[in-house]
């Protein structure tokens, strides 16, 4: 009996296991991760543009040059 009990619990816990996971590609569930995909997308001329320009103010630094004041970012 005891060995029934478990094995109706072990089959309980794995069918809410699978329900969980199995059903992450929905689209109500990936819709979180393209949004963040898209923005990301979106900003990265941005943050590629900001680190070229951090690079070579810290390589003028690094070679004694005079660096120009910071333009303010948007």
């Amino acid at each position: 009996m005891r060995l029934l009990s478990l094995l109706v619990t072990l089959l309980i816990v794995a069918y809410m296991v699978y329900a969980q996971l199995g059903s992450g590609n929905t689209p109500a569930a990936e819709a979180p991760y393209k949004r963040a995909e898209a923005k990301a997308a979106a900003v990265d001329d941005q943050v590629q543009d900001q680190f070229a320009r951090q690079a070579e103010a810290l390589s003028r630094m690094e070679n004694g040059e005079s660096v120009p004041a910071a333009e303010p970012s948007n």
